[in-house]
């Protein structure tokens, strides 16, 4: 029996996850499992950037970036939307696949666990991610609790035939918490649902953990933090690492490169006061040296305009282009600058009228195919790893 102090992460880096409850009447065999048209072919989609811009417009306001409404029914919506993205249309399931999918009844007693995974849709759609290679064509059996025990890991789904050993498609519940989704050898793997608190986690889990591609939504109905956040992208061992996009109900986005859970890399930012960066973030910050461009805040009489130049904590700092508009007639103009710190060192020289006038869309077009050749580029680089 687990203790009930004892952490998630604890429970997670077990050897193997097994059958805690002494309450398994007599478990159904299930017939050994057939191999079903699905394979466990790698995500068709190399390239996230275009369709995780594209998702982030689709929400946003392209000139202002303003975001939408967060709320679980919509994280539903973009896992399933960007499972389609990256395996490519659902493949209706066999007979036989079907046959072995019986319903799930377990329940949890945790009222606050219950609302979020009610407004999630209920149980996972396991028919929606489901996978042959998942079972490995051996004999199963499925195991029914009998009740949850405050405290004490619960489990309903697929074993191993003849031992405690989770195999299959699965529910767990401990504490507070809720996996739903696929394990392996005692292990949650493939794909999994986590819900902790009021933080939901689902995606391409690996020997427990969240690592692969992934979808992160907080939602504070108090609103005690201030906002709400959501991360699509790449993981490793919970932590955002790789490509992806994060968005805050605070009006914060940022479309880019992360390591070890923060900016690093080149990457878009568009911040609460509606300042907007395309540069090259290192933890957390624009990386010292390297050239970014800073558009002006949303609201004010400068929006519109940016300055390009070496960025150091998000200010201009050495020789650049600045793209102001003119008091006299409206339009916005070409300088020459040299700052310090985001302030000018002498006064700017005008260049002359920019050939295109009007407020630029956010993101850049020129943005967009820097971040694209980037990504080709470290694609390219480890394919060739591999090989």
């Amino acid at each position: 029996m687990l203790a009930k102090h004892t952490s998630l992460s604890t429970f997670l880096s077990r050897p193997t996850m097994r059958l805690l409850s002494t309450h398994t009447p007599n478990p159904q065999p299930l017939a050994q499992q057939p191999q079903s048209n699905h394979s466990n072919a790698q995500p068709t989609d190399k390239q996230p950037l275009q369709w995780l811009s594209d998702l982030l417009f689709s929400h946003a306001n392209p000139t202002t970036g303003d975001l939408f409404t967060f709320n679980y029914s919509s994280h539903t919506r973009l896992v399933q939307y960007a499972h389609i993205k990256r395996h490519g249309p659902s493949k209706k399931l066999s007979i036989e696949d079907r046959i072995d999918m019986p319903s799930f009844n377990l329940q949890t007693g945790d009222e606050g666990l219950r609302d979020v995974r009610d407004e999630l849709g209920g149980t996972l759609d396991f028919g929606k991610y489901i996978n042959a290679n998942q079972r490995d064509g051996k004999e199963l059996e499925w195991h029914t609790p009998r009740e949850s025990i405050p405290g004490v890991q619960i489990y309903e789904g697929e074993v191993l035939r003849g031992t405690s050993n989770l195999h299959g498609q699965g529910v767990v519940i401990h504490d507070k918490s809720m996996f739903e989704g696929w394990f392996r050898d005692g292990r949650p793997h493939g794909h999994l649902r986590l819900i902790r608190g009021n933080q939901v986690e689902e995606g391409d889990f690996s020997e427990g953990v969240l690592t692969g591609f992934g979808i992160k939504t907080v939602i504070d109905k108090h609103k005690k933090q201030g906002f709400d956040y959501r991360y699509l992208g790449q993981f490793s061992n919970h932590l955002k690492h790789g490509f992806g996009l994060e968005m805050l109900s605070n009006g914060q986005w940022y479309l880019g490169y992360t390591q070890n859970d923060k900016f690093h890399g080149p990457g878009l930012l568009r911040k609460s006061d509606g300042s907007y960066f395309e540069a090259t973030f290192m933890n957390n910050n624009t990386k010292p040296g390297t050239v970014g461009r800073r558009f002006n805040p949303i609201g004010s009489k400068q929006f519109g305009g940016w300055v390009k130049a070496p960025l150091v904590d998000f200010k201009p700092h050495g020789k650049g282009l600045m793209r102001a508009k003119s008091p006299q007639t409206g339009k916005f103009e070409l300088f020459k600058v040299d700052m310090d710190m985001g302030r000018y060192l002498e006064e700017p020289q005008l260049i002359g009228e920019d050939p295109e006038q009007g407020i630029m869309h956010i993101p850049s077009k020129e943005a967009l195919v820097a971040l694209r050749s980037r990504q080709q580029q470290m694609n390219k680089y480890s394919q060739e790893s591999k090989e």
